[in-house]
């Protein structure tokens, strides 16, 4: 019956959600081998996976899993993994996946606010950061989100800088200890308070 197969989905998405650990700060700097936590990965930015599952060895006999077609967008993004639940943000819409077969478990969209006269920023963010159950983003209209991870509910919405198209969030955020850390770019803003 196609009621009990969509019902069966919908409780094995739960239970992958309800799995998802907390982040916490020793994690943050020293992720599980099988997680991706933030940019690149690990705070020396190598943004390499000590996993040893692909080698010389077997590296050929890799096919495909399953694929996703994201928004469009600029694209520039790193997932983030844990606990199998992958997090992936396109052009203000970000989607929680199972990373084992693409399957989606929540999708949150945001359309930005009004931009200046120059126009809607060109580059959206790279990426997303995990602390504790909360997904941060930021946006092209310089908020940063706070989602529950678990469910892609907003728990916050902070309006960064006002100056949309001058200074722009291009950078992923960082957590360290209680703090979110988020870079501003945008050369055009070098004369604006705090640009």
């Amino acid at each position: 019956n196609q009621d009990d197969v969509y019902r069966a989905t919908l409780e094995r998405h739960a239970r992958t959600l309800a799995a998802m650990r907390p982040v916490g700060e020793a994690e943050l700097r020293a992720p599980a081998d099988g997680d991706w936590l933030h940019w690149r990965r690990t705070d020396d930015g190598f943004g390499y996976s000590p996993l040893k599952q692909v080698d010389v060895r077997n590296v050929r006999r890799l096919q495909l899993a399953w694929s996703l077609s994201l928004p469009a967008g600029t694209n520039q993004i790193t997932p983030l993994v844990r606990d199998g639940v992958m997090f992936v943000n396109s052009n203000g819409t970000v989607q929680a996946l199972d990373a084992g077969n693409g399957d989606l478990l929540w999708k949150f969209s945001r359309t930005p606010g009004a931009v200046t006269p120059a126009g809607p920023p060109t580059t959206q963010p790279r990426n997303l950061a995990l602390a504790g159950t909360t997904l941060f983003v930021p946006t092209l209209d310089n908020h940063m989100l706070a989602l529950d991870a678990r469910s892609g509910k907003v728990l916050w919405d902070r309006q960064l800088d006002p100056a949309v198209g001058v200074l722009r969030l291009t950078g992923g955020p960082l957590i360290v200890r209680d703090k979110v850390l988020q870079g501003v770019s945008g050369c055009s803003g070098a004369g604006h308070p705090g640009g």
